[in-house]
């Protein structure tokens, strides 16, 4: 626009959102790079386009050490303490991963106060471990305990079926499997970290 009695230019005037503030341009016009483009460029200066994109997890772990299996155990949030649960594990050997047993280059939350400074936690968790020993010794337990179970459920449908006259027909078992991935860890490849969060 140009203002004709004056016979200079006068620019035109930014365009503005609701809220009266100026839309944001990708360039300047006095040829100046945005802020954005100036941020985007030193981004891949970095490298940071190279690295593929990774999921953000705030339960990042290192791998677990040699001879050991870990998992994160809940122990409570915001001040309130899950004693039950810690106790449980506690007695199922579960003990918990100091921060300084991390190699210095994998950065992991560490708890600075309380019952459990100096071990690696976040968000009511803490990483713990167990030998893996141990935790074959726990697995074969409850493997145990599932057969026995599965066998009691099907001695009582075969026990039922037996019996004539029920009115209802023979009880079937419904037979299903459900995919399960495991996350196998770094030391040892041949077993795989637990995903359950209890």
């Amino acid at each position: 626009m140009a203002n004709a009695s004056a016979g200079t230019a006068v620019p035109e005037r930014a365009k503005t959102t609701k809220r009266g503030r100026a839309k944001a341009t990708h360039t300047d016009p006095r040829g100046r790079e945005s802020r954005a483009q100036v941020d985007r460029s030193s981004e891949m200066d970095r490298g940071v386009e190279d690295k593929p994109y990774t999921r953000p997890s705030s339960l990042a772990a290192p791998a677990a050490r040699t001879g050991m299996k870990q998992r994160w155990v809940h122990v409570g949030v915001d001040g309130r303490w899950d004693d039950k649960n810690w106790a449980r594990k506690q007695r199922e050997g579960w003990s918990p991963r100091a921060s300084s047993t991390v190699p210095k280059n994998f950065q992991v939350p560490r708890i600075e106060h309380g019952r459990f400074a100096g071990c690696i936690g976040v968000e009511g968790m803490v990483l713990c471990e167990m030998t893996l020993g141990q935790a074959k010794k726990r697995r074969d337990y409850y493997a145990d305990q599932t057969k026995r179970r599965t066998t009691a459920v099907d001695d009582d449908i075969r026990r039922v079926n037996r019996v004539a006259g029920a009115g209802f027909g023979p009880i079937k078992k419904a037979e299903r499997s459900t995919v399960v991935r495991e996350v196998a860890s770094g030391n040892d490849a041949g077993t795989s970290d637990e995903v359950d969060l209890s």
